[in-house]
């Protein structure tokens, strides 16, 4: 079985997360066998635990616990997906909030033989967020894997800004084919260090 990490984007556009989540599916679905690990952080992290479940896999959370922030199990969302996790670590670092995320999300990555990035490849970001991380992953020599929504140029900005109304961004940014439900996104190949 193998051990996948993920990593990505918090604002997602709620209209984007059936085309990212589909997509994770298909990823997935190429391993014999899934278990994830994910810090279960709002967006990416969550679609990733979902469609690991929905592929049968079993998942472990890692999670950043900032000394000044709300207990993690205050989130009904985050609590619901709790439930499901074979394994529960929080990790505390004195400090500000962004060094428990990146200690999260660095045992994350060691925990993990392939890391996926649900990721515009921006190397913008909080200390901790995806840019760092898939960067230690690379130094680690992990496999990445890339996953990001094939848009018009115009429309990548949107994919993550939660001002845009819902119609406007399905209507711009997601064409419809024949037979087709949203968009292809990208899966991009194996990444590694070295």
């Amino acid at each position: 079985m193998v051990r996948i990490g993920v990593t990505g984007h918090v604002r997602l556009q709620p209209s984007a997360h059936r085309v990212i989540a589909r997509d994770l599916r298909r990823l997935l679905r190429g391993y014999p066998g899934v278990h994830g690990v994910t810090c279960l952080a709002e967006g990416a992290d969550r679609l990733f635990a979902e469609a690991v479940m929905a592929c049968r896999g079993s998942f472990e959370a890692v999670l950043p616990v900032p000394e000044i922030s709300a207990a993690p199990e205050e989130d009904r969302s985050l609590r619901s997906l709790l439930r499901f996790a074979s394994d529960v670590t929080k990790i505390t670092v004195p400090g500000p909030p962004e060094a428990s995320y990146t200690a999260a999300s660095h045992e994350m990555v060691l925990r993990s033989d392939v890391l996926v990035a649900v990721w515009d490849g921006s190397d913008e970001g909080l200390r901790g967020g995806t840019a760092e991380t898939v960067e230690f992953a690379r130094q680690q020599g992990r496999e990445v894997r890339v996953v990001w929504p094939e848009l018009p140029p115009d429309c990548q900005e949107e994919l993550m800004s939660t001002r845009s109304t819902r119609s406007s961004w399905l209507g711009r940014c997601i064409p419809r084919w024949p037979g087709q439900a949203s968009a292809p996104a990208a899966i991009a190949g194996s990444n590694r260090a070295g």
